[in-house]
């Protein structure tokens, strides 16, 4: 029984795992476009945006503008005028002050033994031992520039396999190309199909690219260029944790190997400049 259930939940759970994730867009032209994202056939995101009809300007109003009560607020006070009899405050903090030198004695001395006790107990503590994230944390630019370094090279391989197991379908790409002038029309119509079919072409080189239909047009009647896109983009959850495990584990082997050697570097040169034994 136990075994059974057992095979059922890894059954179950290599389903979830396995089912596809479905993004849908589409883009129609500059002003409109959608969004839906489905798991197992069930929709779980939905997102659509259109370009709202542009609204008059309101009156323009004045930065600079200050009103009557900001005016009287900035001028009035509770406290008196300032006037050539009034005393500054340099003036009492002087009057108030009387210097004492024996306090300044007493002062200097208790300041020179926390200094000698601080640095009696600085010499006696004994060096703690860094975590693992205190050494692998960067404290400068070209710690973050390694880190960086570590991140990007760990970012081929498990790029690849991400995009061997995505799918492209359904693709729709609809362009239609008008300009006043024929000439500009045919160049403008040259310069868009070498575009996208080379674009298309490099896609099918790294993922599963299956088109529906790509329409490219020219039209030497009307000045207008239209644009239309759609399709779905296939991926399985499995295919993300196999990415961020790809990602993760290179990295942080990077990482761990390339901070050690550090300290084992800096170890040596520690040890090659200290001062000889005194005999």
């Amino acid at each position: 029984m136990g075994w059974t259930i057992f095979y059922i939940v890894l059954a179950v759970l290599c389903l979830l795992l396995l089912s596809p994730v479905r993004l849908r867009f589409a883009v129609h032209g500059k002003k409109k476009w959608q969004i839906k994202v489905y798991y197992a056939c069930f929709p779980v995101f939905s997102k659509s945006h259109d370009v709202p009809m542009p609204v008059a300007p309101a009156s323009p109003v004045a930065d600079d503008i200050v009103e009557e009560d900001d005016l009287l607020f900035m001028g009035s006070g509770d406290a008196p005028p300032i006037t050539n009899d009034t005393p500054s405050a340099e003036k009492t903090a002087k009057q108030h002050t009387v210097p004492d030198e024996d306090a300044d004695a007493a002062l200097f001395s208790a300041e020179q033994e926390n200094a000698e006790d601080a640095s009696k107990a600085f010499a006696e503590e004994k060096p703690k031992k860094r975590s693992l994230l205190d050494r692998v944390k960067p404290h400068g630019v070209a710690q973050w520039r390694e880190l960086l370094d570590d991140a990007l090279a760990s970012l081929a391989s498990p790029l690849r396999f991400m995009l061997r197991h995505t799918y492209l379908r359904k693709l729709y790409v609809s362009v239609t190309v008008g300009t006043k002038d024929a000439a500009k029309t045919a160049i403008l119509y040259g310069a868009v199909c070498g575009v996208i079919y080379r674009t298309l072409g490099k896609l099918q080189c790294h993922m599963t690219v299956k088109p529906k239909a790509i329409r490219i047009r020219a039209d030497f009647f009307n000045p207008f260029c239209t644009a239309q896109c759609s399709g779905e983009l296939w991926i399985s959850p499995m295919t993300a944790l196999a990415l961020g495990f790809g990602i993760a584990i290179p990295f942080l082997w990077r990482t761990l190997w390339r901070v050690r050697r550090q300290e084992k570097q800096k170890q040596q040169e520690d040890a090659e400049s200290a001062p000889l034994p005194v005999a």
